[in-house]
């Protein structure tokens, strides 16, 4: 009923809202399908989830072709400009004009402007990429829990001192592996997963270098079966990204209409100068760490000294303690949301 609204009535202020109502209706059956799919330990719910999720999303990359939907909100572009320009006041204030150039951008940016079979191979690409993104995720997650049936848990000893030192926030997270019988943690190998236990939060508390690296190496390795998935999405994407007349996936997406940047190289330009600039302080801290793991497992020569992987987590959060006389925890109410996002703002500018 939307849909035949938006096409045979004149564009209109109240278009953008219908646009709105269908985006809305379309993602919350998404998202919906999406926990489904990565909570629900049922295989057939997940299955089923997965096909109504695959079937949304075809419906959005059908929509997003849709030459009359992206035809209507370029005549509410065109008439408010003209409007502007004649110094005539227009139906649409500074946020409806936001809003009909940010589903605009998308239509253009998902190849609205192709014609006969490009129009139905773009639709098909994007199927195929959400089908093999969310395959690709699926294996993930059936691989931590065979991974974690098979291999043996992590223990960690003398639990009542690293339970201690965990903020009181985080306590009730390993309560259910807590074996009071020998003060030990008793933590199946599955949860040091992030998705599962915050495996950083683990990773800060597990002292034996050897648990925390095998947690970290855990955590890293990639499903065997994710690899003949992953080449084949690559190649999709691109092959998209050309047919709708982007250079490559990455600027297809940097130019969708939520992104900041205008294109990849300014992506590029802004780490390499957080690397620049952050340079000096970052080795300074590094250093600091080194000798905050050579005093502790005792080794004579500062250069015999590497900071590993499954390193970084325990002494920086060992570094910041003993620097700051704090935690993370006690360090957040300094940095409030809306201060961070102006912060963020400022640096993108």
């Amino acid at each position: 009923a939307l849909l035949a609204f938006m096409k045979e009535t004149r564009p209109s202020k109240k278009t953008l809202y219908v646009l709105d109502e269908i985006s809305d209706t379309l993602c919350r059956l998404l998202d919906a399908g999406e926990a489904i799919r990565n909570l629900q330990p049922n295989a057939d719910l997940r299955e089923m989830a997965e096909s109504v999720s695959s079937r949304m999303a075809s419906i959005m990359f059908t929509l997003n072709s849709d030459t009359s939907l992206s035809d209507a909100v370029k005549v509410l572009l065109d008439e408010s400009e003209v409007k502007r320009q004649n110094g005539e006041k227009s139906e649409m204030d500074e946020e409806d004009m936001f809003v009909a150039l940010k589903h605009y951008r998308e239509f253009t940016n998902s190849g609205v402007h192709l014609k006969g079979e490009a129009t139905q191979q773009a639709i098909r690409l994007q199927e195929e990429i959400s089908t093999l993104s969310m395959r690709f995720q699926q294996n993930i997650n059936d691989a931590g829990s065979i991974r974690g049936e098979s291999e043996p848990p992590f223990i960690v000893h003398n639990a009542s001192d690293v339970i201690a030192q965990l903020p009181r926030s985080t306590v009730d997270a390993f309560l259910p592996f807590l074996d009071t019988t020998n003060n030990r943690l008793v933590i199946p190998s599955q949860y040091a997963r992030s998705s599962d236990l915050q495996s950083t939060l683990l990773l800060y508390v597990l002292k034996p270098s050897s648990v925390r690296r095998d947690a970290t190496v855990y955590d890293h390795t990639a499903a065997p079966s994710n690899l003949p998935i992953l080449d084949a999405m690559l190649r999709k994407r691109l092959q998209f990204a050309q047919l709708t007349g982007h250079s490559s996936y990455a600027d297809y997406m940097i130019k969708a209409p939520t992104t900041l940047a205008e294109n990849p190289s300014y992506v590029e330009d802004m780490l390499k100068t957080f690397l620049k600039e952050l340079k000096p302080t970052t080795e300074k801290e590094m250093n600091l760490m080194k000798d905050i793991k050579r005093k502790e497992e005792r080794i004579k020569n500062k250069e015999d000294v590497t900071l590993y992987r499954w390193d970084r987590n325990f002494y920086m959060g060992t570094a910041k303690a003993r620097v700051c006389r704090a935690s993370g925890l006690d360090l957040k109410d300094y940095f409030p949301l809306g201060g961070v996002m102006d912060g963020l703002n400022h640096i993108l500018s």
